[in-house]
């Protein structure tokens, strides 16, 4: 999977959008302000980080298991903080997010109860 995500990568960047319901979505039922802490699952080229972070200046992380992704995401935001690392086993400390989300990412999770057993775990209590 990850040679795919290597050959099309910078084309991703130029043609994947952010959905402006999901976008909304994500500030209002997560509650994200400038002091959350956020962590986009499967952040591919940043897309749903660049927006939260423009519109409201959150902490960004992002994980994803694609060299190539990552490294246009982290083009993109400087500021944000990058990891090449499954869902399923983060690596992340416990409780240290407000908001984790994953667009477009369950279909390629491999074993997706594990997956949010672990994005549980590193949300806070009241993520």
């Amino acid at each position: 999977m990850d040679t795919y995500y290597q050959a099309i990568a910078p084309e991703y960047v130029r043609h994947r959008r952010v959905h402006p319901e999901v976008l909304r979505s994500l500030i209002s039922m997560g509650e994200v302000g400038r002091e959350s802490p956020v962590l986009d699952v499967g952040c591919g080229t940043g897309n749903y980080l660049l927006a939260l972070s423009e519109l409201v200046g959150c902490d960004c992380w992002g994980i994803d298991p694609s060299e190539a992704m990552l490294a246009e995401a982290q083009r993109r935001l400087t500021k944000a903080q990058f990891f090449r690392t499954p869902a399923e086993q983060t690596g992340l400390p416990a409780g240290q997010f407000d908001l984790g989300f994953a667009v477009d990412v369950v279909h390629h999770l491999v074993d997706r109860p594990r997956s949010f057993r672990e994005c549980f775990r590193i949300l806070r209590p009241i993520g």
